[in-house]
């Protein structure tokens, strides 16, 4: 094995991976104690971006969907941190860089009293095992709009696109109203399917075809 924190010793002299490993297992089983020891280590021994890292990482691995604002407060904390990082003091030749410890041992002992959520990291992990297994899901149907060949193929035009069933592109599963939706509700009145086939929209009550406007954001919408 190479040269790398692996295989290094911290400054109590124990071994780095060791470590890195006890940090997270510590966070995981909600051991805030000794999750921040273990950081406070390995910043200590010069490897405190090495736990900024490793927190990144179990901001989405073991934290994951439980606390959906774990991410920015981690990242805040880092931020910070190297906001007052670059201010200090640079070590001597041959010192450790050491990150300043309050935000390290702050973001560690949030993620360890944080509720857990592992579903993200399996349900991965699981897409990685079926596709070893060559075990890969179809394109759903409703996927096929006007904006793939095989929608276009299939006479999948802007009626198609801008339907609001179950069965049509523009269904949404859990919207939430706001302002009892009023501009969508507006534009589904005011809105005329142009002819098949056509890119051009037709205002209500208007025989003549109206280009887009480019400045309209809904002249180009996306699928």
């Amino acid at each position: 094995m190479g040269v790398g924190p692996w295989n290094l010793r911290t400054l109590n002299d124990y071994p780095a991976d060791e470590v890195i490993s006890a940090l997270q297992k510590s966070i995981r089983r909600g051991d805030a104690d000794g999750a921040v020891f273990w950081a406070h280590e390995l910043n200590l021994s010069g490897l405190g971006g090495w736990a900024w890292r490793r927190l990144m990482v179990i901001c989405s691995e073991d934290i994951g969907l439980a606390e959906p604002g774990a991410p920015a407060v981690i990242a805040g904390l880092w931020t910070i941190s190297e906001v007052l990082r670059a201010n200090q003091k640079k070590p001597e030749a041959g010192q450790k860089a050491i990150y300043p410890p309050l935000q390290l041992e702050q973001a560690t002992w949030l993620l360890a009293r944080a509720r857990k959520s592992r579903e993200i990291a399996d349900m991965l992990t699981l897409f990685e095992v079926r596709q070893q297994r060559h075990e890969f899901p179809a394109i759903p149907d409703v996927a096929l709009d006007k904006h793939t060949a095989r929608g276009r193929a299939m006479g999948r035009d802007a009626r198609h696109f801008e339907d609001r069933s179950p069965a049509g592109a523009r269904w949404i599963e859990n919207a939430v109203e706001v302002d009892g939706d009023r501009w969508q509700e507006a534009f589904y009145a005011e809105w005329t399917p142009p002819p098949p086939g056509s890119r051009v929209s037709v205002p209500p009550g208007s025989q003549t075809p109206r280009l887009p406007d480019p400045n309209d954001s809904r002249a180009d919408s996306g699928a």
